[in-house]
């Protein structure tokens, strides 16, 4: 059996976000077409608030404002983009989990790895401030 090399790659971003989980990663580094930006979080169930109406916000902010930070990176009109929140949320639990997918479509090529997560975290980094920080209803762990 062959030794194949792996073709995606998980990048380690140089910040840390309080209640949220930001991966970024790439199903095929050679030539980079596309990186995904996934972002986890718990949603603290609010009785005055619809939650499934609130997550669904939260995630179109994010698209908008990944589409607004796009430059000469990545495509801001090619965003594709997953919601996954479960029909729970808001019933029987007190939480939900739910992820946001956002695919981006790379313009340009990167020196390295180093390069990619250079230019990368200034907009993951405003993404997190803009849409997640000082939310009182997120939570890191299901406990």
């Amino acid at each position: 059996m062959k030794n194949i090399p792996k073709l995606g790659r998980n990048y380690k971003l140089d910040s840390q976000y309080r209640n949220v989980k930001i991966n970024l990663f790439t199903v095929n580094q050679r030539p980079l077409k596309t990186l995904t930006v996934e972002v986890r979080f718990w949603y603290l169930k609010d009785p005055d608030k619809t939650p499934k109406v609130q997550i669904h916000d939260m995630f179109i902010q994010c698209k908008k404002n990944l589409q607004k930070q796009a430059r000469e990176i990545y495509y801001g009109d090619n965003i594709i983009s997953i919601e996954d929140v479960p029909n729970v949320v808001g019933t029987i639990s007190e939480k939900g989990f739910a992820i946001f997918e956002f695919t981006l479509f790379v313009k340009t090529q990167f020196k390295n790895a180093a390069h990619l997560i250079q230019e990368l975290n200034p907009i993951l980094d405003n993404l997190y401030r803009e849409v997640f920080e000082g939310r009182n209803d997120l939570s890191i762990g299901k406990n």
